[in-house]
C-alpha cells in the first residue's frame, strides 16, 4: 500500500510539473498565454464585459439605421458584423492574436453551411439555365389548382419541414426553395410572406449534431406537437392574406 501511495504521489508530480512547462512553452501574446484571472463563468460581468455589450449594441443600431436609411444588404451587412466582431474581440481583452483565433474558430465553423449554400445555388442555376423552373412551376401549379390556398400553404410548410432533416441549413434551405415557393406562391393565390412563414415554421425541427436515435425519442414527439401548431398557425394567415 505504500509503495502504491507513493506511486500515485511521483505521477501527480510528473503531471504537474508537465502542465507547467507546457504553460511556460506557449507563445506569447497567443489565447493560451492569457491568465484565467480567476473569473468563474458565474461570476458577474467586468467592465471589458460591459464594453462588449455596448459595442455590440452600437452595431445593431447601426445596422438598423444603416438598413432602413440607405438600404443596406448582404455585402453591408456582412461587412458590418466583420467590423463588430473584431471591434468586440479588442474591447473584450482578446487582443489581436486572440481576435483573430476566435475569427478563424468562427469561420471554420461556418464551411459546411457555405458549402450547403453554395451547392443550393449551383442547383437554382442549374434549373434556372436548363430552363426547367418555369416548367416546374407550371406543374406543380396546375398540380393543386383548385384544392384551395390553405391545403397549398400545408403542403408547402410539409415540404420545407421534409427538406430541413436534409438541408440543415436554415440559409441553404431558404436559398434552395424560396425562389421556387415565392413564385408558386403568387400562382396558386397564397402570398408571399404566407410562404415565407411555412418556411420558417418548417425550418424549426433541425437535430442540431446530436444522434439520431436521442433525437427521435426524446425530442420527435414533441415536435410532432409543435408541427400541427405550425399548420394552424398558417391557416388564420392565408385567410387573412397576411403580407407581414
Amino acid at each position: 500500500m505504500a509503495y502504491a501511495a507513493r506511486v500515485r504521489t511521483r505521477t501527480a508530480e510528473a503531471e504537474g510539473r508537465g502542465e507547467a512547462r507546457d504553460r511556460s512553452a506557449a507563445p506569447r501574446g497567443t489565447p493560451h498565454a492569457r491568465p484565467a484571472e480567476g473569473r468563474s463563468p458565474s461570476a458577474p460581468f467586468g467592465r471589458r464585459e460591459k464594453a462588449v455589450l455596448v459595442t455590440f449594441a452600437i452595431g445593431i443600431a447601426a445596422l438598423v439605421f444603416g438598413v432602413m436609411r440607405y438600404a443596406w444588404y448582404i455585402t453591408e451587412i456582412a461587412g458590418l458584423f466583420i467590423a463588430l466582431g473584431v471591434a468586440a474581440g479588442l474591447v473584450g481583452g482578446l487582443g489581436v492574436l486572440g481576435t483573430s483565433a476566435g475569427f478563424v474558430q468562427g469561420a471554420r465553423d461556418l464551411v459546411s453551411v457555405a458549402v450547403i449554400i453554395g451547392i443550393a445555388r449551383g442547383i437554382l442555376v442549374v434549373l434556372d439555365d436548363g430552363r426547367v423552373i418555369d416548367t416546374l412551376l407550371h406543374w406543380t401549379a396546375l398540380a393543386v389548382e383548385g384544392v384551395g390556398p390553405v391545403p397549398t400553404a400545408e403542403v408547402m410548410y410539409a415540404v420545407q419541414t421534409a427538406l430541413n432533416f436534409f438541408v440543415p441549413s436554415g440559409s441553404g434551405q431558404a436559398a434552395l426553395t424560396m425562389p421556387i415557393m415565392a413564385p408558386l406562391a403568387d400562382l396558386v393565390g397564397v402570398t408571399r410572406q404566407t410562404a415565407v412563414l411555412a418556411y420558417q415554421l418548417g425550418d424549426g425541427i433541425t437535430m442540431g449534431g446530436v444522434a439520431w436515435d436521442r433525437w427521435a425519442r426524446w425530442i420527435l414527439p414533441r415536435q410532432a406537437v409543435l408541427f400541427l401548431l405550425g399548420a394552424l398557425a398558417l391557416v388564420p394567415a392565408v385567410l387573412t392574406g397576411w403580407t407581414g
